[in-house]
């Protein structure tokens, strides 16, 4: 995967040089046998609520299975999705649904998951949802 960065929608992606923009040049491999076959997608209407209520700690395999969205989102936030604070001591989820650069949540927010949709949607799973 090659994806050019550059200024896009006010926010910088490259770096500068005095005057001149520069563009970052970023080429992605997968390994040998790495897939992103995982929907990062909940299966369900009442995903959000069911995480809410706690499945995702009580119900992991199946929670995780078939709400995987709302577990991902549940667990980064530190709260509900009904925006109710709360403390999520779960195991760590795999990395088949989070964000694998710092700066996904900004890029996100900037529009890229729509513009950029064949890296954004691999690097940035999570934000992108």
């Amino acid at each position: 995967i090659i994806l050019l960065l550059n200024r896009r929608d006010g926010i910088f992606l490259g770096g500068s040089v005095g005057r001149m923009t520069t563009c970052v040049l970023l080429t992605l491999t997968l390994a040998a046998g790495t897939t992103t076959e995982s929907t990062c997608e909940d299966k369900h209407t009442a995903c959000a609520s069911w995480a809410d209520a706690g499945e995702c700690t009580r119900n992991p395999h199946w929670m995780e299975e078939h709400c995987e969205l709302s577990c991902r989102r549940w667990r980064r936030s530190g709260e509900s999705s009904s925006g109710i604070a709360g403390s999520h001591q779960e195991a760590e989820p795999s990395d088949a649904c989070v964000d694998l650069m710092k700066d996904c949540e900004v890029w996100s927010r900037a529009g890229e998951c729509e513009s950029n949709p064949s890296f954004m949607r691999v690097e940035c799973r999570l934000s992108c949802g």
